[in-house]
């Protein structure tokens, strides 16, 4: 039987819980970063034959970290890393504490985009193009500062391998997280259910709204879900699971005494059969929050030439920050997203990528007050 790595920023311990996350070919592993941080160990260019992880400068992929060998029984370094098309093949070099793939100890192992790889206490996220854009994504709901990284980090194991996943956010705030959540496994072309009402205390009834969402994405409130869990337990612990459940409960600041815990709902056996995180309103990611949710969108969409200066002016700043304190984050990125893009390439393309008519995006724009072009 395995033993879990010592790690203690390390993922979600979901290890009996399949990965459904599958890197596409075109999407090779571009370098390790340490789980929840922006740490990074980039691959050097192709072609190489053998990278050497070890706790050493000498190494390919230095890891300065007591618990991560410089020497392994089999030669030098911890582990050696080989290229097998998009994905990497992971062998442990005789280590003193071991190598671990998703919390498990393995002596030679395929590594997939996305994959969380542990050599001793250090675990590590294997980086592509495309789960480093699903990561980006989840900062623009969870916070781009280093305090939301572990956040973040978790999240995006989540939705890249499709797992349960509960929620505690401010009113009015999960819409497109659970978006998020849904678009990158399994996918929009698959079922995404939001309960709005609440559920019958009844089983067949709580059945019936479980298959409506099989192979898709089911979201619970947990106040419009009955007292007695019988049909959740039943989806949570299912051998084959065939959908993803968020269970979605109220974000309780960190300076009220009184807590609504998951286990109050699923019990502790449920609440750790799934991903816990934490969506901080923007009353208290602040300011510089709204500085890299813009800096993220400009990023996105490229400056064309001669644009001159700041997207949005002095004054606009100051109303985005104004609604910062009032609205939530999934209304904030629609709107630096859609003005910014509106800014950079134009009112028709941008019509076009916003797959809406030209006069209704105008009017979007003129009801919030922002000129086509910045003043």
């Amino acid at each position: 039987m395995s033993t879990a790595p010592p790690a203690v920023n390390g993922p979600p311990s979901t290890s009996t819980l399949p990965d459904l996350f599958v890197s596409s070919v075109g999407d090779p592993i571009l370098g390790l970063r340490v789980y929840g941080t922006d740490s990074v160990r980039t691959f050097p260019p192709e072609p190489w034959d053998v990278l050497r992880v070890a706790n050493d400068p000498a190494a390919e992929v230095y890891i300065n970290d007591p618990s991560v060998s410089r020497r392994g029984s089999s030669g030098f370094g911890h582990a050696t890393i080989r290229r097998q098309g998009p994905s990497l093949i992971v062998a442990d070099a005789g280590s003193k504490n071991g190598t671990y793939l998703e919390g498990e100890a393995r002596g030679l192992f395929e590594l997939r985009a996305g994959g969380v790889v542990t050599f001793g206490a250090v675990a590590m996220v294997a980086m592509s193009a495309r789960t480093e854009a699903v990561r980006t994504r989840f900062m623009r709901f969870l916070g781009f500062h280093p305090s939301y990284l572990l956040n973040v980090e978790h999240a995006a194991y989540a939705a890249c391998r499709r797992l349960h996943v509960i929620a505690h956010v401010p009113p009015g705030g999960f819409d497109g997280l659970a978006r998020t959540f849904h678009e990158t496994a399994p996918g929009a072309a698959w079922p995404l259910y939001v309960v709005n009402d609440r559920i019958p205390n009844d089983v067949a009834a709580q059945r019936a709204i479980l298959r409506r969402s099989r192979l898709g994405t089911l979201v619970v409130p947990a106040e419009f879900w009955p007292a007695d869990s019988t049909t959740l337990r039943e989806a949570l612990i299912a051998p084959r699971r065939d959908q993803r459940l968020i269970f979605v409960l109220p974000r309780v600041e960190p300076d009220k005494k009184k807590a609504t815990p998951a286990e109050h709902y699923l019990g502790r056996e449920l609440r750790d059969l799934a991903v816990s995180i934490d969506e901080a309103p923007l009353a208290v990611r602040g300011a510089m929050e709204i500085d890299r949710m813009i800096h993220t969108a400009v990023q996105e969409y490229g400056v064309p030439l001669g644009l001159a200066g700041p997207v949005f002016s002095p004054g606009e700043m100051q109303t985005l920050t104004s609604t910062a304190w009032t609205g939530n984050a999934e209304e904030l990125d629609l709107t630096i997203r859609r003005v910014t893009r509106v800014r950079l390439v134009g009112l028709e393309r941008a019509a076009e990528l916003e797959t809406i008519d030209v006069d209704s995006l105008r009017r979007w724009m003129k009801r919030r007050r922002f000129p086509l072009t910045t003043s």
